[in-house]
């Protein structure tokens, strides 16, 4: 007989938590945690090692049209 374990996942996030004035800085983010849904037959989890923040997401930090919503 197999029992399968459900095993809890927490998924560490980096938010934009308000718009930068200037040069962005530590305040302008915060790191949330939330619970990932089980995984489903088919699916697989990615383990994210790097995090960019380029100068074309300066652009994305501001309050105004896109040509691509955020």
């Amino acid at each position: 007989m197999t029992t399968k374990v459900k095993q809890v996942i927490q998924s560490q996030q980096v938010v934009l938590s308000s718009r930068p004035e200037g040069k962005p800085t530590s305040a302008n983010f915060k790191i949330s945690s939330e619970e990932i849904t089980p995984i489903a037959e088919g699916e697989f989890l990615v383990k994210n090692q790097w995090m960019s923040v380029d100068p074309y997401m300066r652009g994305r930090m501001k309050e105004r049209d896109s040509y691509v919503p955020p």
